[in-house]
């Protein structure tokens, strides 16, 4: 799992449900950027995942950063 205080930070952001911006690093090793409200967080064959509100699942391991958008 990735450190707790970017994990706390995913489930704070979570839960106000506030526009984020998450840098990730994808299944090909390529860093990218997403923005969104985080819809959901589950887990899956002890994998954790975040659901932006597009639909996209991110693997929270895979996050480096997040961060609130706006003011």
């Amino acid at each position: 799992m990735t450190n707790d205080k970017l994990y706390i930070d995913i489930l704070k952001l979570a839960k106000v449900k506030v526009p984020c911006e998450i840098v990730y690093r994808t299944e090909l090793g390529r860093v990218t950027t997403e923005q969104g409200i985080i819809r959901d967080l589950f887990s899956r064959s002890s994998h954790h995942f975040l659901i932006l509100e597009s639909g996209l699942p991110i693997l929270i391991s895979s996050v480096l950063s997040i961060r609130p958008m706006g003011g």
